[in-house]
């Protein structure tokens, strides 16, 4: 009599269920509009944890179709304290709101502050000049994750901003560069003065080079009023001429690093 057969064993997808939720947003969008939600305790300075909706193709008021839901994680008093410093996690939830199911995860560790050397001035460099020395031991380093896999980091290094110019730098999970975003001067409007005059004359464009060519961009749109004083950040995803879902990921989570990085308005 012959031994039945054994049964065959399933191999579980290491990036997780949210996998396959994920990939067709990410393979036939050409753009993501992020937009963060209106919270009360932003407006009387308690410093909320930020969330996220982000829709396919064209913002919301538009009649684009939200397609992830971004919940941010993070201890109140870094939010408070250390608000550009602080360590978080946000969680991309596929669909509406955060009973979706988790399909990517960004996260960064507490990190040093650095100083841009316009600014060393108003301190005559004493205190800006010991961050700054920090803030080469210890940068801000974005880890995008799809379940238990690695996808790759964001390390925005502190010499560029040391030169009022934000050039990070997108690696695959073996930590090869695949993407520069930058380099852009950070001696805007946008970037100096984000809640008041430079979020609602001017927006920001920050492009994605590979091979000292843009082949994707971040653009901080300008806000209304109602926006900057209700702390409500929007910006867009361009793709471009990227289509390789995983690094559309990666680039995702360099435009989050930039706005949680420097145009976060929190007190």
């Amino acid at each position: 009599m012959a031994a039945p057969p054994e049964p065959q064993q399933i191999m579980a997808d290491p990036k997780g269920p949210g996998a396959l939720a994920i990939d067709p947003v990410f393979g036939t969008c050409n753009k993501l509009c992020v937009k963060q939600e209106f919270s009360v305790l932003e407006m009387i300075g308690m410093g909320a944890k930020n969330r996220y909706r982000i829709c396919k193709d064209q913002p919301e008021n538009e009649g684009g179709k939200q397609v992830l839901y971004v919940v941010e994680q993070s201890k109140c008093m870094e939010r408070k304290c250390f608000p550009t410093c602080r360590s978080y996690s946000l969680d991309v939830h596929a669909g509406f709101d955060k009973t979706g199911p988790v399909v990517l995860t960004l996260t960064k560790d507490f990190h040093c502050p650095m100083t841009p050397c316009p600014m060393m001035a108003l301190d005559c460099g004493i205190v800006s000049g010991l961050k700054g020395l920090a803030g080469l031991q210890q940068p801000p380093e974005l880890t995008i994750r799809e379940g238990d896999a690695i996808l790759g980091t964001v390390l925005d290094p502190p010499c560029p901003v040391f030169h009022c110019k934000m050039d990070a730098s997108i690696r695959n999970a073996q930590g090869e560069e695949l993407y520069h975003v930058g380099p852009t001067s950070m001696c805007t409007r946008s970037f100096l003065l984000p809640p008041i005059c430079g979020a609602m004359c001017a927006e920001e464009r920050v492009p994605i080079t590979r091979d000292g060519k843009a082949v994707a961009e971040i653009v901080r749109v300008q806000l209304s009023c109602s926006e900057v004083y209700g702390k409500c950040n929007r910006f867009e995803i361009d793709f471009g001429e990227v289509s390789d879902p995983t690094h559309r990921k990666l680039i995702m989570g360099a435009a989050f690093l930039l706005d949680m990085q420097y145009w976060d308005q929190k007190e």
